[in-house]
């Protein structure tokens, strides 16, 4: 069985550090498996390829530098790539595992995401690829199987780089398998052409779509026909999108240019996000591990050489673990995860942060009760019983509600005043019944008092007696006492908690206005740290803590981080080079670009032969303008038609065109000029193009053969031996016998005249 199979490499190691310890999928390109990192003790995924990759030389080095930078992406929604290598051949890729399944998974399960839900996964979606395409990185492959739910429900980006890597690949695809991308391929993809960022945001208006309505716009009987009638119109976005509807209409349009850039997306999505309600958590289901996966293995073996046959391989990434496909055996189906962890999230800012609903109330640092000459910091965790003993807390003499007194604008949690409410009632108790002794002690002295009492009668009664009433008494006024402590508690708390405001949102504000905006509202703005960011102009705020919406006292401090601004790069000097390798260096070093195209007499076809900017550094995610040679102007064939053949031949040298030529007779050109041409005048052609000429030899002239004695068919014989013909015969009906000519013999005369001649009967 095919999951036997794949399930033969479970503890085999790579590279002698990641230990495959379980399976988790199978899809077109490859298997992932759960594995361990034995040098950092942490749990990885590692995607094995498939055979028939590692006989492709120029995927292999494709496959490596695309790895190399996707792992230089660092962003909370882009899956991390810690490492990639190859094993007797086959190419294989780690990189950070994540528990929470793939879009594609909780789609299959039959439920769509709501409006509220599309919207705050769209939104960190959007802001991964705004990050990656500011950076010159195209993804190509966006679908629900590359987008991955972490163990908390936050979906992250998967596969970038590789996609590309596929794409280019010299291999053939396991019969039966369909391609993930051709389901979400772009109009431009199912026509052939290059993808670039504007295809992605196209196939995230698929996603988008898919996720809501459970239905994929174009869907046909054929993969063929589902992407090719995308290359007619744009998509048509179904009324259910609800407020999402423009936006994901012009994500789907069938112009690139009319398509929004991923930037504006993430703007757009933020400004709907915040006026939808708070979104339901997902009810994910996530992969488990087999028992004991991540341990230790007790025998590890190296992988043998054949990784995974292409012939186990029949279903897409995207369907890998959905029981339709008849492969029921390899679905991790694990119990739904708990609701703690699943809490439901709120929206706060553009970039993307989710809080808890719980009000989130913070004290400022300053906040102290003065307790005994000490200060001792308020907390609002439950406060321990003996840790407000007089021996710790410092207390001493000082009552409870003096000291929540010694501070008017401290608080005390609940847990703090039920603690030191107890240890008062405790600690009276203590006074009225004297030092209390351990429980041996208070039998043997009961005893004691048992045997003395048969000695000395009713009068030790009745003293025990009246002790009791005396203590019953104290209880009764300690415990109305401890009511009236409660309620004074609960009232003095009231009148004394800090006055609390909301923190406002001021990411992307400028910091002067950031900082006006906080002190209006009563907390301390201050700026913790300054970060380049690509997206965030220079100055403004890139992120804030406490988060925006959070419930705070006054005077709480906000940190903010200001942006630097986008980092700058040097631009590499890529004039020269072809086309390709100009567009692979400026994205290595995360710049952007844009073409046209121009003639260069110089520069061969495809090359480039300028750039806008070079020898500087510019701003990181720079446009650099590459002018590409269309090779040299074509050149505008001339008229040589009655040109001597020396004058043609000059002509033509100086446009870069070479010249044959031939001859022919001709009564009306002279010898030596230029009867015809092949390519008419005024055509184009490319330099170095061969023209052919007819050369004029004159007229053609032949001599009149003597046709004296000579029959009328002998006559005719010998004229058209020599491209002549009979004209007028002067000569009586019969066989006749010539005797006259006109021309006469040996007279020249132009080829194809007439001879007329003049007879007598035989």
């Amino acid at each position: 069985m095919r999951l036997k199979r794949l399930s033969e490499h479970i503890g085999a190691v790579l590279l002698d550090r990641y230990v495959l310890v379980d399976l988790v999928g199978q899809g077109g390109s490859g298997v992932v498996y759960a594995a361990k990192d034995l040098t950092l003790g942490r749990r990885v995924a590692v995607k094995l390829l498939h055979e028939g990759l590692s006989s492709d030389a120029a995927f292999i080095k494709r496959f490596h530098a695309e790895a190399k930078a996707a792992a230089s992406l660092n962003h909370p929604s882009i899956v991390r790539v810690f490492d990639s290598g190859e094993e007797h051949g086959a190419p294989f890729l780690v990189f950070e595992f994540l528990g929470g399944g793939t879009l594609r998974d909780y789609l299959d399960s039959g439920v769509q995401l709501s409006i509220p839900q599309a919207a705050r996964i769209s939104l960190e979606i959007a802001q991964a690829l705004a990050y990656a395409h500011n950076r010159g990185y195209v993804h190509r492959d966006i679908k629900p199987s590359n987008l991955l739910f972490d163990d908390e429900g936050r979906i992250r980006v998967a596969d970038f780089g590789i996609a590309r890597a596929l794409a280019e690949a010299a291999w053939t695809e396991p019969v039966g398998v369909v391609i993930g991308t051709a389901r979400y391929a772009s109009p431009e993809q199912a026509r052939g052409e290059q993808c670039f960022q504007e295809g992605d945001i196209y196939s995230f208006a698929l996603v988008i779509i898919e996720a809501i309505t459970g239905e994929l716009p174009f869907l046909s009987d054929t993969t063929f026909a589902t992407v090719m009638a995308r290359t007619k119109e744009s998509i048509v976005v179904p009324d259910s999108l609800g407020p999402l509807r423009n936006l994901v209409s012009e994500m789907g349009s069938l112009g690139v240019k009319d398509r929004p850039s991923a930037a504006s997306v993430v703007e757009r999505l933020a400004v709907i996000a915040r006026e939808l309600p708070i979104p339901d958590p997902l009810d994910l289901t996530s992969w488990t591990p087999s028992k004991n996966a991540f341990d230790p293995p007790t025998t590890v073996s190296r992988i043998p050489p054949v990784i995974v046959p292409s012939s186990a391989v029949g279903i897409d990434l995207e369907g890998a673990l959905n029981p339709e496909h008849g492969v029921l055996d390899s679905k991790f189906v694990p119990p739904s995860p708990s609701n703690d962890f699943l809490r439901s999230v709120e929206l706060a800012n553009a970039k993307g942060e989710f809080f808890d609903q719980d009000e989130h109330l913070l004290i400022p640092e300053e906040t102290t009760l003065a307790l005994s000459g000490t200060s001792a910091k308020t907390s609002n965790a439950p406060v321990d019983q003996k840790a407000h003993s007089d021996s710790e807390s410092g207390l001493g003499e000082l009552h409870w509600f003096e000291a929540l007194q010694a501070d008017a604008d401290s608080t005390l949690t609940v847990g703090q005043v039920g603690a030191v409410a107890g240890q008062t009632l405790i600690e009276s108790n203590q006074e009225t019944r004297g030092p209390r002794e351990d429980s041996q002690s208070d039998g043997v002295k009961v005893s004691k008092r048992l045997k003395k009492s048969k000695g000395e009668g009713s009068d030790a009664t009745e003293s025990s007696q009246k002790r009791r009433s005396v203590f019953k008494r104290s209880a009764v006024l300690l415990g109305i006492l401890a009511l009236v402590v409660a309620v004074l508690i609960v009232a003095i708390s009231a009148l004394s908690s800090p006055a609390k405001f909301s923190i406002p949102n001021v990411i992307g504000k400028a910091a002067s206005v950031a900082q006006g905006s906080i002190t209006k509202a009563g907390g301390v703005a201050s700026t913790s740290a300054s970060v380049y960011d690509p997206s965030i102009p220079k100055g403004d705020v890139v992120s804030q803590f406490p988060s925006p919406g959070s419930l705070v006292v006054k005077g709480v401090k906000v940190n903010l981080t200001i942006s630097l601004g986008p980092p700058l790069v040097a631009v590499p000097n890529v004039v020269g080079d072809p086309l390709q390798s100009s567009i692979d260096t400026l994205t290595s070093n995360h710049l952007s670009y844009t073409t046209s195209s121009s003639y260069s007499e110089t520069v061969p076809t495809g090359d480039v032969i300028s750039q806008s900017i070079t020898g500087t550094k510019v701003v990181q995610g720079s446009k650099v303008a590459l002018v590409i040679s269309k090779g040299p102007v074509p050149r505008i064939v001339p008229n040589l038609v009655g040109q001597s053949l020396a004058a043609a031949k000059s002509t033509l040298g100086s446009q870069g065109l070479n010249l044959t030529s031939q001859v022919a007779y001709s009564n009306s050109v002279p010898s030596g000029s230029i009867i015809s041409q092949n390519i008419p005048a005024g055509n184009s052609v490319a330099r170095g193009s061969t023209l052919s000429v007819v050369v004029s030899q004159g007229p053609h002239l032949v001599s009149v053969p003597d046709l004296t004695g000579m029959t009328l068919s002998q006559a005719q014989a010998a004229l058209a031996g020599v491209g002549l013909s009979v004209g007028s015969v002067y000569a009586p009906k019969g066989s006749i016998v010539i005797i006259l000519q006109n021309p006469l013999a040996s007279t020249s005369v132009l080829y194809g005249s007439t001879v007329d001649i003049y007879g007598i009967k035989m």
